[in-house]
């Protein structure tokens, strides 16, 4: 939770460029057998899928290999965040080149794209990444989250923003409970907007 609030403090502070340690740089000492690390890792990726450097790190006695935390976890981390990234390349291969021309930032505290909202200058727990993605971290073991959806100038307000993993419209709400299985990051998509996903990769050589 507290690195989701400083990853922006440092987008707001003209740093478009930062990294977590995915998982923590001091892990406990069961990491790779305790189930409910496994589901806070998983969610880590999630987040760190939408950090500008995606990296996972720890102490040198850490042992952070996926494969050291088992095949479903492996599995659930590649799924819902290493693939969503490498999906997402085109786009964020593009909002790069933005911060690299024009001081721009890719992760951004939403005071920054709804300026105007009073509640959009407070949220210190979801951000966009790009233009497009809000992105609303889970930071409590469970499977929702409360959401605050501002209000797009551009659309009608009924039809603002779609799930992303649904598809669905939603229009903007001061609180909204949303659901989020363990493979789902709580994801929406600013209708209006141009989302370029690009196929499954193994490497960016590809």
């Amino acid at each position: 939770r507290r690195q989701v609030a400083a990853a922006l403090n440092y987008q707001l502070s003209g740093i478009p460029y930062w990294s977590e340690d995915i998982g923590g740089f001091f892990r406990p000492s069961d990491a790779h057998s305790d189930a409910a690390y496994h589901r806070l890792l998983t969610r880590w990726f999630q987040y760190g899928a939408f950090t500008p450097i995606f990296r996972v790190h720890g102490s040198g006695d850490g042992g952070t290999e996926l494969w050291l935390f088992g095949k479903e976890t492996q599995d659930a981390i590649v799924q819902s965040s290493v693939k969503l990234r490498y999906a997402l390349l085109p786009y964020i291969y593009s909002g790069f080149a933005r911060v690299m021309s024009d001081g721009w930032t890719m992760q951004r505290a939403l005071a920054f794209d709804f300026g105007g909202d009073a509640r959009a200058q407070s949220t210190a727990d979801q951000f966009m990444f790009g233009e497009c993605l809000m992105v609303a971290p889970m930071l409590k073991d469970g499977e929702s989250r409360e959401v605050y959806l501002p209000k797009v100038p551009t659309v009608k307000e009924s039809e603002a923003w779609y799930g992303f993993w649904d598809g669905k419209l939603y229009s903007p709400a001061s609180a909204m409970n949303v659901s989020a299985p363990l493979l789902e990051i709580p994801l929406f998509a600013k209708r209006g907007s141009l989302l370029a996903i690009g196929p499954e990769l193994q490497h960016t050589g590809e």
